[in-house]
């Protein structure tokens, strides 16, 4: 089916109908000219020629909305209590006349008997357990499991040495040795030792010879042949006192014992040493209430809640849903980026997948195309409804740059 027979089959008017409104080819030319008139050029209407139409575009957007009926049943069996609690809602006579979604629940069939599930013995011993409500723990040992601090070792590395055994002598700060300062016996502690050294300035011999090749008193030693000279005591390097060290009394190259451990252990209080703790499921009895039976050693019927007797019945459930479609026919043309719609009345149509209501609401938008030419040049013009597209028009003739500069200077 192409759109055409869509177009009629839907609004009951043919393409030629739907774009009646639109104006006539010369009249979208004069429209223009009335628009845009200040940029176009002053012979536009002299020039223009071979007006034509050039193709009459009609895109059609259809809604459909369609109600469909979905049935089905189950047989339900419950407690008294839980049947007074369902909310039942009876579909009426027939199908709803609205597009909304909608569910009923009506119940069939009913009947009020001994339960089918436990044959109206609603309590039963539990089978988990043989009926003592306790069961074996699944998490311990013969009611211990392994203590988390020490990993089931009854031990931790000391906090104290943190498990390196020794630790730093506090006497000499990890020294091995202990240091203390006596006076120099070689400066008598004043840092110094002042000895006679033999003059520099006469060599040794206590007299120089001068200009006129006499000899005289050496003036640095006076004659003597030595001189007095104070230097750094050597032993002490000039501090007046001498350090004397000694081996520390109260550790092995700086190290002690660590009296808090036991090669680097210490016992775990958490479990005494043990390596293990009380379960805390069981309480170290060995034995869990019974998860099936909560403790108790019997069950009771979940279908009739203990009463041993139970609903039966069938229960129709009837849901209504609306599913919406929109499908468009044809796009706009280039230029155009928003339809401008009319929408007509909703078609009501028959269907037999299931459905029980179909409406189908139609919308329409006609859009014209002209063509006409201006010199040798072509040009389009659309309207849709009473806008006018295009994409260019013709422009006013400018004067060349000699014409203006001729002007200019001639007046």
């Amino acid at each position: 089916m192409d759109i055409d027979e869509l177009l009629e089959g839907y609004t009951g008017r043919t393409r030629a109908e739907l774009t009646a409104h639109l104006d006539r080819p010369e009249d979208m030319v004069n429209l223009l000219a009335d628009m845009e008139g200040d940029a176009l050029p002053e012979d536009f209407f002299t020039e223009v020629t071979n007006v034509r139409l050039h193709s009459d575009t009609v895109l059609l957007s259809m809604v459909d909305r369609r109600l469909k009926h979905l049935q089905y049943s189950e047989e339900v069996e419950q407690s008294d209590g839980a049947f007074v609690q369902m909310e039942f809602t009876e579909r009426p006579d027939g199908h709803p006349g609205t597009f909304e979604h909608r569910e009923f629940k009506t119940p069939t069939e009913h009947s009020f008997g001994t339960c089918t599930a436990c044959e109206g013995s609603p309590v039963s011993d539990c089978s988990s357990c043989d009926a003592t409500g306790d069961s074996e723990c699944e998490r311990c040992d013969d009611g211990a499991v392994p203590c988390g601090p020490c990993e089931g070792t009854g031990t931790l590395t000391c906090p104290v040495c943190k498990g390196d055994v020794t630790l730093e002598c506090e006497t000499c700060d990890g020294e091995g040795h202990l240091s203390r300062s006596v006076p120099c016996s070689s400066c008598d502690s004043s840092g110094s030792v002042t000895s006679r050294e033999t003059c520099t300035n006469c060599q040794g011999s206590g007299s120089l010879t001068d200009a006129d090749g006499e000899s005289a008193r050496c003036p640095n030693c006076r004659g003597r042949s030595t001189v007095s000279v104070t230097r750094a005591c050597t032993s002490c390097n000039g501090a007046g006192q001498q350090t004397i060290q000694s081996a520390c009394p109260d550790c092995s190259m700086g190290r002690v014992d660590c009296e808090k451990c036991d090669d680097g252990e210490v016992w775990c209080r958490v479990c005494e040493e043990t390596g293990t703790r009380e379960c805390p499921d069981c309480d170290g009895t060995t034995e869990v209430p019974c998860q099936n039976c909560e403790g108790d050693g019997t069950l009771t019927c979940e279908t009739c809640d203990g009463d041993g007797e139970t609903h039966q019945y069938v229960l129709v459930h009837d849901a209504y849903t609306v599913k919406t479609e929109e499908t468009q026919f044809g796009s706009l043309p280039h230029g155009i980026e928003e339809a401008d719609w009319k929408q007509f009345d909703a078609c009501t149509i028959n269907a037999d997948d299931g459905t029980i209501c179909r409406e189908v609401t139609p919308s329409v938008a006609a859009i014209r195309e002209i063509r006409y030419d201006y010199g040798e040049q072509t040009f389009n013009l659309r309207q849709m409804g009473e806008e006018l597209y295009y994409t260019r028009v013709p422009e006013p003739t400018r004067e060349g740059l000699f014409s203006r500069l001729r002007s200019r200077f001639t007046g």
